[in-house]
This record gives C-alpha cells, sequence and structure tokens, in this order.
C-alpha cells in the first residue's frame, strides 16, 4: 500500500500551475518537544516558505514522487476495531528525496494509531524530488495514506 500525492495551494487563494489543489490554511510542523503545531499560511508565510527555497507542491514543474518505502503498518488494536481512513501527512521533500523530519505533521487525522502509523512510515520513505526548470528544489507537499481492511484481520 503506497500513498499518492496531491498538491497544496496557498491560503492567498492563488493558484498556480497547471493541477489547481485544496486550499491549505495552515503548515503543521513538529516541534522540539514532538508536539505540533499549526502556521498559518497567510501570503506573507508563503513568500517566507520560498526564502527559505521552500516550494508548494502545485508551483513545481515536476512533482515529488513516491520512489519506495517501508511496508506500511496497520496498527492491529486499530484493525481489529475496524478503523480504517485516509491520514493526510504534510512534509517539505527536500533535495535528497527524504521528509524532513522537523516538517512532518498530520494535516487531517483519522485516529491517533492511524496517525503514527503514517507518519512513520514518510519518516522511512524516498522520493523523487520536485523540479523547477529542471532544478531540485524543496517541496511542500499533502501525502494521503489510506488504511482500508480488506477481508479479516
Amino acid at each position: 500500500m503506497l500513498p499518492t500525492l496531491i498538491s497544496c495551494a496557498s491560503s492567498a487563494g492563488r493558484q498556480v500551475g497547471r493541477l489547481p489543489g485544496p486550499k491549505v490554511d495552515g503548515l503543521v510542523v513538529t516541534t522540539s518537544n514532538g508536539s505540533w503545531q499549526i502556521v498559518r499560511l497567510d501570503s506573507a508565510r508563503v513568500d517566507s516558505l520560498r526564502q527559505a527555497g521552500v516550494i508548494l507542491a502545485e508551483n513545481v514543474d515536476e512533482r515529488p514522487e513516491i520512489v519506495s518505502g517501508p511496508q506500511l503498518e496497520y496498527p492491529l488494536s486499530a484493525r481489529q476495531e475496524r478503523i480504517t481512513g485516509r491520514v493526510v501527512i504534510q512534509a517539505i521533500i527536500d533535495r535528497d528525496g527524504h521528509a524532513e523530519p522537523l516538517s512532518l505533521g498530520v494535516r487531517r487525522s483519522v485516529d491517533w494509531r492511524l496517525d503514527r502509523a503514517a507518519l512513520d512510515y514518510m519518516e522511512q520513505a524516498s522520493f523523487k524530488p520536485g523540479r523547477v526548470h529542471g532544478e531540485i528544489v524543496r517541496t511542500l507537499v499533502d501525502i494521503p495514506v489510506e488504511f482500508i481492511i480488506r477481508g479479516k484481520y
């Protein structure tokens, strides 16, 4: 089971690029103590991300793509309780094709156990990095991870 990438857009409402994506109101970041914090993405914050060399997914010519990853672990207790759904992880994919650890956060939660499994997957996944005019760039993406139960657990 591999997650797929979707795009994101700034809260300024500007849609740039070939495929419009869902509106993003904030960037979820992991703080030094492990908690999550939402940082609002107004136009000034988007400019600040650009200055840090981070490009929003809808603004790149080639979006990051998952190349490989570990087996996605479905927590047994969640499986036994038949908890399913889509966790959306937000991350900055670096120039080497990995999610930057401090950028990982849960954008849409289903259950804390599934959220943790999705974050663990992303920490180990490898990506083909995003590109602008042929140059590899750091890219902010939303990655949906589906948890589906087929048959018996």
